[in-house]
């Protein structure tokens, strides 16, 4: 985890195949229930997400990963927990 900010974490992470996204850094809008105490900047952490109606993606559940290797060397697992679904692209927009 890079960052904490007041509404959102910034995480880097590795692909996340069910929804075509490779390797990045990236914000997430945190949990209404807040962040765990166990969590912190810098922690190596598994995590869900879900998309929220706005389109951004907002932390689903996180915890620590003891002896995770770095996340950019470990593909995230598949099929990825919660519920999402990602907006059709506009009619004549290529993929």
């Amino acid at each position: 985890m890079e960052q904490i900010g007041k509404n959102d974490i910034t995480i880097s992470h590795g692909p996340i195949a069910s929804l075509q996204w490779g390797p990045m850094t990236m914000p997430f809008k945190l949990p209404a229930a807040g962040l765990p105490r166990n969590v912190s900047k810098g922690d190596q952490v598994a995590f869900d997400v879900k998309q929220r109606q706005d389109g951004s993606f907002e932390i689903a559940a996180i915890a620590p990963t003891a002896d995770a290797p770095p996340v950019s060397n470990r593909p995230m697992p598949a099929p990825m927990k919660g519920e999402m679904t990602m907006p059709k692209p506009p009619a004549g927009v290529a993929k």
